[in-house]
């Protein structure tokens, strides 16, 4: 007896978001307007970027100074 194979449709990942990377300056500003007692809540609504990250870009400027995230530059970590 021939059957035909059941087939699993992959579930899609895309959520409806455009991903987009933030700019220098974007970076700058978060870092600026976080020091000036914003919440990460109100940054993640602002820039979209989720919490998590946006704690972990704040540390990472906090430990190594804001040219720790210019582009094209070599960072600390791969030098």
């Amino acid at each position: 007896m021939n059957r035909t194979p059941k087939v699993r449709q992959k579930k899609s990942n895309f959520w409806g978001v455009f991903i987009m990377k933030l700019t220098y300056k974007d970076k700058v500003q978060i870092y600026e307007l976080r020091k000036q007692g914003r919440s990460f809540k109100e940054l993640s609504n602002i820039f979209g970027i989720n919490i998590p990250n946006l704690r972990y870009m704040i540390k990472l400027i906090d430990r190594y100074g804001i040219e720790f995230v210019k582009k094209g530059e070599e960072s600390l970590l791969f030098s």
